[in-house]
């Protein structure tokens, strides 16, 4: 997914892409998260900007694959 993320993600200086973090926070859970301050104005656009998706859109492609995955866990 991450780099699915930065794949998509509009490039200028390259601090948005290079930006994405994938955090395991134990062995059942991770956290991706883009630490660039201003992603969330890319992602959903201002007043003045069109949304430019680059993280949701990527996440919702995996949708099916992470179901699949959760299913399996679930005894």
């Amino acid at each position: 997914m991450v780099s699915g993320i930065q794949a998509k993600a509009p490039v200028r200086t390259g601090y948005l892409r290079d930006h994405v973090v994938l955090t395991q926070q134990n062995e059942q859970q991770m956290t991706i998260t883009s630490e660039a301050p201003y992603s969330v104005y890319v992602e959903f656009g201002t007043y003045k900007m069109a949304p430019r998706e680059f993280f949701y859109s990527v996440i919702e492609g995996f949708i099916p694959e992470i179901t699949r995955l959760l299913a399996g866990t679930i005894p």
